[in-house]
């Protein structure tokens, strides 16, 4: 309780469990649909396993280095949407103004720890009619079944479920440097005390480790979002660490960076020197 403002936990609790509300809306199909999505409709225009090195902003265009494929590569952009964790923008967009570069250091995020559980039980169960449930005192602190959207649809209920942990913060700490299958008998004892003879149902476990997981926001972070949200030059800074908002946040600073570098394309004359967007 002493590393997060009030504000933001007070406003966190509300996010998670106010029904109607907050993250009560789901993607049918699960969230990756989106991505998915997104990623057919650009085609080849999205360029896949090519770590971005460095981000040099100049009077009239960005470079944009990067690797890929084991060969060091670049581009000429005349903006750059730079949509990365704080990290990783402070760490590539290495001459943006000093201030923004500090204030992105100063963000800081918590770890996450999740496993993913598919069962293959016929009958219904005590849980298809629950989207979350907290679990104090576990090893998460909260249990979500992701197959209650399709339950919701369903004239009679079909087999299986998908039920998700979460331990976020201290509780992944604990976890992180253990292997999986510690982490999953640790998940599924707990689980059997949650959810009645769950264990015996797994058909399929998968572990994920974040321990860059989220941001948050810890006392006096407020001060640094005028810095963080200032528009100026040629790299525009989109993510989730500029809000609270989570998915939202980083959909609306996305779309207004996105809106930032089309109205400079609008408003300066291509260089020759460039090459392609980034």
């Amino acid at each position: 309780m002493n590393e997060i403002s009030a504000g933001a936990g007070v406003g966190y609790f509300s996010l998670v469990w106010n029904m109607g509300a907050g993250l009560s809306q789901s993607i049918v199909g699960g969230p990756s649909t989106l991505t998915e999505r997104i990623a057919s409709a650009l085609s080849d225009r999205v360029q896949l396993d090519a770590a971005v090195e460095e981000v040099v902003q100049q009077n009239d265009s960005v470079v944009v280095r990067y690797r890929q494929g084991g060969v060091d590569k670049h581009v000429h952009a005349r903006s750059v949407v730079l949509a990365t964790p704080a990290t990783v923008a402070h760490r590539v967009a290495v001459n943006l103004d000093s201030d923004i570069r500090d204030a992105l250091s100063k963000i800081v995020y918590g770890p996450y720890v999740s496993a993913a559980f598919l069962t293959n039980e016929a009958e219904p169960q005590v849980w298809d009619n629950a989207y979350a449930i907290a679990t104090p005192k576990r090893s998460f602190n909260v249990v979500l079944n992701m197959s209650n959207i399709v339950r919701g649809h369903e004239a009679q209920r079909g087999p299986g479920s998908s039920i998700m942990t979460f331990s976020p913060a201290s509780l992944a700490r604990k976890l992180l440097e253990q292997d999986d299958n510690f982490i999953r008998q640790t998940y599924l004892n707990d689980l059997d005390q949650v959810l009645p003879d769950f264990a015996n149902n797994v058909v399929e476990a998968e572990i994920q480790r974040w321990p860059t997981g989220a941001p948050y926001c810890f006392s006096g972070r407020g001060k640094l979002q005028p810095t963080l949200t200032r528009r100026g030059g040629r790299i525009f800074l989109a993510g989730d660490y500029l809000g609270t908002l989570y998915t939202e946040t980083a959909i609306h600073s996305g779309l207004s960076a996105a809106h930032e570098a089309q109205r400079l394309l609008k408003t300066n004359h291509a260089n020759p020197a460039d090459r392609r967007s980034a």
